[in-house]
């Protein structure tokens, strides 16, 4: 009688496992199908972006949900009606993570933006390139050209507004032209009013005595995407747009600015030893030439760099917002 119970108590625990394993292999299955659209490329769980092409990957959204739902319903499971076996079976070996755990990294982390910003640049955006450094001449050319603050502020503006746009358009891989640094033109009145508005504000926080700097930066940051916003929706008012901006980038300002401090430290550090090896006899030659290529490089590629940042954060803080 004995033997019998203990095989009758082997074969429950058998077919609880076997749910286990029909469970785990339709999450299996699911994650298996997790391809990237763009490149075709395997994806972690929980990728909300490529990590080869940096294709944003909308459709995650439900395998990760269904693969959540896989784990929480074995976790759920409660074998009140079944045999002693199963629940003790139950009890010592159903050690599974919470569905929160299987959550993937920090999407808005300075790793993963700098990740996704270098896979950008690793397919060689020749049209990307091109129009940041047309912009960036364009942006330099004006103040000379219109030399009334009245006529080069709102162009700068317009023109700052349209280079924004050049950098989220490449941030989704996808390739501008260069008509793009023109686009604000077509709406050159409310683009000019809400760049202007942002402008304002932060020169309004630089006028506090002493320590108007700090909070200028702090407010520069908070207004960050103010471009970006009106770049989706062109008819937005100036307050809104500010509002908005604070709104998406409220947390993570911080991250921002050591995200763009990184740029300006390496450039710096760069700079300064390559100065300073302009003294070193005889090698003033060589250094003077690495240190010219190196502001040539620099000038080519930190406006690239810091913009597509931008761009990426806006896009996936942004996403989070919604």
């Amino acid at each position: 009688m004995t033997s019998l119970k203990y095989f009758i108590s082997i074969a429950d625990s058998l077919i609880l496992i076997n749910r286990y394993a029909i469970l785990a292999v339709r999450e299996s299955e699911e994650m298996e199908m997790a391809l990237c659209k763009n490149c075709g490329t395997s994806l972690t769980e929980g990728s909300k972006f490529c990590m080869k092409c940096g294709q944003r990957q909308e459709s995650l959204t439900g395998t990760q949900v269904s693969s959540v739902s896989a784990i929480q319903e074995i976790k759920d499971y409660s074998p009140a009606d079944g045999t002693v076996a199963e629940k003790r079976w139950y009890q010592r070996n159903a050690q599974l993570p919470a569905a929160e755990d299987i959550s993937g990294e920090d999407s808005t982390s300075i790793i993963e933006v700098y990740k996704q910003v270098f896979s950008i640049l690793r397919r060689k955006p020749l049209k990307l390139w091109g129009a940041s450094m047309l912009g960036s001449l364009f942006l330099g050319i004006v103040p000379i050209l219109a030399v009334l603050p009245i006529v080069s502020i709102p162009i700068t503006l317009v023109l700052t507004f349209g280079l924004t746009g050049v950098y989220i358009i490449g941030s989704r891989c996808e390739e501008p032209e260069v008509e793009q640094l023109f686009c604000g033109f077509k709406n050159f009145r409310n683009v000019a009013r809400v760049m202007g508005w942002k402008l304002l504000w932060v020169f309004l926080w630089i006028l506090i005595p002493v320590a108007g700097i700090v909070p200028a930066i702090m407010k520069e940051y908070s207004y960050k995407f103010v471009p970006h916003i009106l770049y989706e929706s062109s008819e937005l008012s100036p307050d809104d747009a500010l509002k908005k901006s604070m709104a998406i980038t409220q947390g993570s300002r911080l991250k921002m600015f050591a995200a763009d401090l990184i740029i300006v430290a390496i450039v710096t550090l760069g700079s300064l030893l390559f100065a300073v090896g302009t003294r070193l006899w005889p090698f003033e030659v060589f250094f003077i030439v690495l240190l010219v290529l190196w502001g040539v490089l620099a000038a080519v590629f930190v406006p690239l760099i810091m913009g597509l940042v931008s761009a990426v954060f806006y896009e996936r803080l942004a996403k989070n917002e919604e």
